[in-house]
């Protein structure tokens, strides 16, 4: 459940929009709601909904002033557990986790 953490290759902002480019394919989809962190540009870290522009790249709403694009590799996305796909079966082994 979940997606798996990427790291970030960019960073920018305009308009107060931030554009985050990732290292590799991000999985997300528009309207996820992502925890970004770590980034070293200011107030670039958030809980944000995100539409995707493409398998690397997104953005979200981000008041700020303008930044072009920026190498920042030490940051991270992560999206939260989602419970929305109704197509997946969860199950729990009887007898763990305290059941």
């Amino acid at each position: 459940l979940g997606l798996t953490s990427v790291t970030t290759s960019t960073r920018a902002r305009a308009s107060n929009v931030a554009t985050i480019v990732t290292a590799s394919a991000h999985g997300l989809v528009t309207g996820d709601t992502v925890t970004v962190s770590g980034l070293g540009g200011t107030g670039y870290n958030a809980t944000a909904v995100v539409t995707v522009t493409n398998a690397t790249t997104f953005t979200y709403a981000n008041t700020g002033g303008n930044e072009g694009s920026t190498a920042d590799t030490g940051g991270t996305v992560a999206a939260p557990v989602d419970f929305r796909d109704s197509n997946r079966s969860v199950g729990c082994p009887v007898g763990q986790y305290g059941l």
